[in-house]
């Protein structure tokens, strides 16, 4: 089982690469606002 450290790791690591998608896909975030918050 993970430490919280890692789990809080990994967390950031893929809301980083969600907030890079989107920033560079503004017409996808909205388009899917309403199930991208799915992790």
């Amino acid at each position: 089982m993970p430490s919280i450290a890692a789990r809080a790791n990994l967390l950031s690591r893929l809301f980083f690469k969600w907030l890079m998608f989107h920033a560079a896909n503004p017409a996808a975030m909205i388009e899917s606002s309403d199930n991208t918050v799915t992790a």
